[in-house]
């Protein structure tokens, strides 16, 4: 799928968090639509998965998320947000072999 075929109102809700990160001062370098939205297979109750990359998350899956979940719940949306450093989505296969191969550049 396109970037521009991506329902506006999944862009609005990724725009959305950006905002949210950047208040949260996390720097964003890279926000990828993946999943069921970039393929074009979303169903009516589909999560919205989107990997951030930012230089400030520590690589510690657990307290990446648990940084991210106050923006999150601030949001109140469907995101599923998927944090890397960007040493770590430069060398994970999962983001060779999925993110990177359907997913859709946001930032």
């Amino acid at each position: 799928m396109a970037r521009d075929q991506v329902p506006k109102s999944v862009k609005r809700e990724v725009r959305k968090l950006i905002k949210a990160l950047e208040s949260e001062k996390i720097r964003v370098e890279r926000v990828i639509l993946f999943g069921s939205y970039a393929k074009g297979e979303q169903r009516r109750y589909s999560d919205i998965d989107v990997a951030i990359v930012s230089p400030d998350f520590t690589g510690i899956r657990f307290e990446d998320n648990r940084r991210l979940l106050k923006v999150k719940l601030l949001l109140n949306s469907r995101i599923e947000t998927h944090p890397y450093t960007p040493e770590d989505f430069a060398d994970s296969p999962f983001v060779r072999d999925e993110i990177l191969e359907y997913g859709i550049e946001i930032v």
